[in-house]
């Protein structure tokens, strides 16, 4: 049986939600079925090791800028199927899906609401640019029904189904914390950037419900975050800043 050339357009070997999800994928699909390909960005805050044997590495190079072409070009190329996460160069991958005659698919993973249009809108230029974004693919799915719903009221945003987000947990959780012991103390973690948009003012309120559990804050945002700390007068939260 031919396999599936399958690109995953994150890169593999620097920390970003879309990209560990892309590295997860690529180690855990079944290479029986498929050929996997990612990226690699020039500089990398990960190791790629073992657990990426027998996929596909395209290098990124400097200057990013000319270089993210070239390499989605290579890419997309290659394969039969091109999952795109990341809304890179959105409208040069899409042309050259459609002349190649590619199948692409992309994943929904945030209400676009006032919060986060602004930021929508540096990548897709006005709204038209955001929908085309997500109906130009061959397939588009959000990760949960409430988002495919709210984004087709918000901005026509169309999903074909549900496409839930995996999660490794293996890299997170100790073997030995099978449950939590009510006679020790919890540790409650945030982790984000734009913390305003991904409502950590209800992640405080929390923490303040719960005094005696201590939250702890990884990511952008302090002088917001030390503001509302201030206000609601709770002193068992934790901001650690980007780590």
């Amino acid at each position: 049986m031919k396999k599936i050339k399958l690109f995953l357009g994150g890169y593999v070997n620097f920390t970003n939600a879309q990209n560990l999800n892309c590295r997860a994928l690529a180690k855990y699909l079944n290479k029986d079925k498929y050929e996997v390909a990612a990226m690699l960005f020039p500089t990398e805050n990960i190791a790629v090791n073992h657990d990426l044997d027998g996929v596909k590495l395209f290098k990124m190079r400097r200057p990013v800028k000319l270089w993210r072409y070239i390499t989605y070009f290579r890419a997309l190329l290659w394969c039969d199927v091109a999952y795109l996460p990341k809304g890179e160069i959105f409208e040069f991958n899409y042309a050259i899906a459609r002349i190649f005659r590619k199948k692409t698919f992309i994943t929904v993973e945030g209400v676009i609401d006032k919060e986060s249009y602004q930021g929508m809108m540096s990548i897709c230029n006005n709204d038209s640019g955001i929908r085309r974004l997500y109906n130009s693919c061959s397939k588009t799915f959000s990760i949960t029904k409430f988002m495919s719903c709210k984004n087709k009221q918000l901005l026509n945003i169309k999903s074909d189904g549900v496409l839930y987000l995996g999660v490794e947990t293996s890299r997170f959780m100790s073997s030995a914390a099978n449950k939590v012991d009510e006679n020790k103390n919890i540790n409650v973690i945030f982790i984000g950037n734009d913390v305003k948009r991904k409502r950590v003012d209800e992640y405080l309120r929390l923490a303040k419900q719960f005094p005696t559990i201590k939250f702890h804050i990884v990511g952008g945002g302090g002088n917001i975050l030390n503001n509302e700390i201030f206000k609601l007068g709770i002193s068992n939260v934790v901001y650690h800043g980007i780590l």
